[in-house]
């Protein structure tokens, strides 16, 4: 790819995908569709100085997610077929004509809306009875085997039906406010609303690391700002603005980013202070949030503790579409989290009642775990689904203080807490597993297994083609075994009373992920070589024949059965119930 973009290397049609009827069939490009693909490119490059087609280029920030640049696609626009670009570039200029400015936004979104269907980043997803997904079906652009264009003249591809869901949504949205609304665009961390004003605060805040968003709008937005609908670009590369986004952005090599870990939480706490100002005091707020990194959870609820929440309730909703590009294959969450706050009354409390002893709050602890986690299997949610669910309950009995001491007068961190929040609900979850049975006689390498197994239970339907993953997506993805964040994965262990790095023989840790090894990789702990015990007999090596009688030949074989059972391939015992089970496998 970085020669075809080094060298101007042009691109052939290979094939025209057909639907007859329910199937989708392939036939050879003519000659002609090559000839017109041509053309155009012929005709973008003689006019490339009057045409409006942005010149902008990806920015070095993100690499990690956008890695179009690393393989020579500089510019935006070079991520486009040139039959895209001209496509593109006539729908800009048809909304640049457009006098009224709220008719000319719209335009703006529906010119959004082709720049994610016309791209050469386009998959083909066969699972859907043949479609092309577009650009943004997924959390980041990287480099994948599919290179299909749609036909934008194809009724599939009608921008109408575009046009049509745009304009339905607006119509439902009008109906459920009943009246107009004011939308107001600035930062999270400066509300432009007084003290005390609303009743009612809804935020899904951005969720760690997981959605570059000002990345992701950067590509629509060079398109979308030629057309008129933005007075002018926010930065002076002409990109979507940046600077107070509220998202981890490490830095690398490449970028100097600020927006690390610290960044995150200490731009959120500001964020979450200006909504407890502007809330009333019996208003009450809504925070969305999902994340299978615990460091995620624990900056988002040490920033909602500070500012002076108090969490009164939780609930798990199916927020996710599990065919979704981010769901194939991958450890991902079906629900988010809705915490239910409000905001910490202390005006009729004294300075001692804001303060709660640690033992309280720990011998609290595991009765609430244990009326929650029960409730959460009777209606499906299971998995890491309801281990995240569990946090809501939990901070019901730490946020209603203040502060929290221990009997020596040290100030208990939320980490510490939420560490006891892992245990107390690994503990549970291993009581709900074997409700019939006694856990405790468990050895460790087996609990481990079976709590690692359910919480991934509840993630199996994710499973999907992994050919539609881009190369930056498969990484994330171990090809076989079953993975978890590490820092997940060691609270688990680490509430089972197991440390996960003396565990080497049933799980593997390889950067910030955790696997649980398949059978099939433990075979040197389990035999002591790389090669299961032969589960039976196999062809014998040819041997030149040698004249012997009957008996003398019974006793060689009898010699060299012994040989064999008493050598390497005899198996020793395992040394735990698992490991035998495994050994019989």
């Amino acid at each position: 790819m970085k020669q075809y973009q080094t060298y101007g290397l042009g691109t052939v049609i290979a094939a025209v995908a057909y639907r007859d009827g329910s199937e989708i069939l392939l036939r050879d490009a003519s000659d002609s569709q090559n000839v017109a693909d041509f053309a155009a490119t012929t005709y973008v490059q003689s006019k490339k100085d009057s045409l409006n087609i942005p010149t902008d280029h990806w920015p070095s920030t993100e690499l990690r997610r956008f890695s179009p640049p690393l393989y020579g696609y500089q510019r935006f626009a070079d991520c486009h077929t040139s039959r895209q670009q001209l496509l593109l570039q006539s729908l800009a200029s048809q909304v640049e004509t457009l006098d009224d400015s709220i008719l000319k936004r719209i335009g703006g979104l529906l010119l959004s809306r082709a720049v994610d269907a016309n791209t050469s980043f386009c998959r083909w997803r066969s699972d859907r009875g043949g479609s092309v997904e577009n650009t943004f079906a997924g959390k980041s652009i990287g480099m994948i085997w599919d290179f299909f264009e749609s036909d934008p003249l194809h009724a599939e591809n009608d921008l109408k039906k575009d046009v049509e869901s745009l304009v339905e949504t607006l119509g439902v949205a009008r109906k459920r406010l009943g009246k107009p609304a004011t939308v107001l665009h600035g930062p999270a961390q400066e509300l432009p609303l007084p003290d005390n004003s609303v009743d009612i605060i809804y935020s899904d805040p951005p969720y760690y690391d997981s959605v570059p968003y000002s990345h992701l709008s950067d590509w629509p937005f060079v398109w979308v700002k030629r057309a008129g609908v933005f007075d002018k670009a926010t930065r002076t590369d002409g990109l979507v603005e940046k600077s107070l986004e509220i998202a981890v952005d490490r830095p690398h090599s490449r970028s100097p980013s600020t927006h690390d870990e610290s960044y995150f939480k200490a731009e959120l706490a500001k964020a979450f202070f200006e909504c407890r100002r502007v809330l009333k005091p019996d208003g009450i707020a809504v925070i969305v949030f999902a994340h299978l990194n615990t460091a995620a959870w624990e900056a988002l609820l040490e920033a909602l503790v500070e500012a002076g929440f108090r969490v009164t309730a939780s609930w798990p909703v199916e927020t996710e579409r599990g065919g979704r590009l981010q769901a194939q294959g991958t450890a991902s969450l079906q629900s988010s989290i809705h915490l239910v706050c409000r905001p910490l009354d202390t005006s009729k409390s004294t300075s001692a009642d804001q303060v709660g002893e640690w033992r309280d709050v720990l011998s609290e602890l595991p009765k609430r775990i244990h009326e929650w986690m029960p409730r959460l299997a009777s209606e499906g949610i299971v998995g890491a689904d309801a281990i995240f669910a569990c946090i809501g309950p939990a901070l019901e009995i730490f946020s209603r203080y203040r502060r929290v001491e221990k009997a020596s007068g040290e100030a208990v961190p939320l980490r510490e807490f939420l560490e006891q929040v892992w245990a107390t609900v690994s503990t549970e979850a291993l009581s709900m597993i074997f409700k019939d049975a006694d856990a405790a006689g468990l050895e460790p390498d087996a609990r481990l297994t079976a709590m690692w197994l359910w919480t991934l239970g509840g993630m199996e339907a994710n499973g999907s083609d992994s050919k539609n993953r881009s190369d930056s997506d498969a990484k994330v993805v171990a090809s076989t075994g079953y993975t978890l964040e590490y820092d997940a994965a060691r609270k688990i262990a680490q509430g089972l009373g197991i440390h996960l790095e003396q565990s080497d023989s049933i799980v593997e840790v390889s950067g910030d992920k955790a696997r649980l090894l398949p059978v099939s990789e433990r075979t040197r702990h389990l035999f002591g070589k790389n090669e299961a015990v032969p589960t039976s007999r196999g062809k014998k090596k040819a041997r030149k024949p040698k004249q012997l009688s009957l008996f003398e030949e019974m006793n060689t074989i009898e010699a060299e059965a012994e040989e064999t059972i008493a050598g390497e391939l005899k198996p020793q015992a395992g040394e735990t119930v698992l490991d035998r089970v495994h050994q019989s496998m």
